[in-house]
């Protein structure tokens, strides 16, 4: 979806739920997939029938790509209307940046369903491996 943000950080977070990154890359991100914000859901969706055909989002760590297909980082979520809204799973935060303005994600449960990661802290080496339930 996008380039550029070589040189970013990326912290993969259990307690997290969602994908947190620098709100100029999400949104840059939410424009091109096309969603809109919803007031009512107070997050960014896209219409449930385009979900299979949006881009996939990848990050790259340490060389290795790490993708995500658009049905992996969009959730459905059903008002109290009975309305199905398709709600983009990242969001964006002013400060996701380090102390040098480096740009931080924060890779959280969405991303972590689909690659296990395997902590080393002999080494301080993160590992990932795609999960079996990648595909679904």
């Amino acid at each position: 979806l996008l380039s550029g943000s070589q040189g970013c950080q990326a912290i993969a977070d259990t307690g997290t739920s969602l994908i947190n990154g620098y709100t100029g890359f999400v949104k840059a991100i939410h424009k091109t997939i096309g969603a809109k914000y919803s007031s009512m859901v107070g997050a960014y969706v896209v219409p449930c029938s385009k979900v299979s055909a949006l881009p996939s989002l990848t990050f790259t760590v340490s060389g290795r790509p790490l993708t995500l297909l658009g049905s992996h980082y969009t959730f459905k979520y059903i008002s109290p209307k009975k309305v199905t809204y398709c709600v983009s799973s990242l969001t964006g935060d002013d400060s996701a940046q380090d102390e040098f303005e480096n740009i931080i994600w924060i890779l959280g449960d969405v991303f972590l369903r689909r690659w296990y990661s395997v902590y080393d802290l002999g080494t301080s080496a993160v590992g990932f491996a795609k999960s079996i339930s990648y595909n679904t």
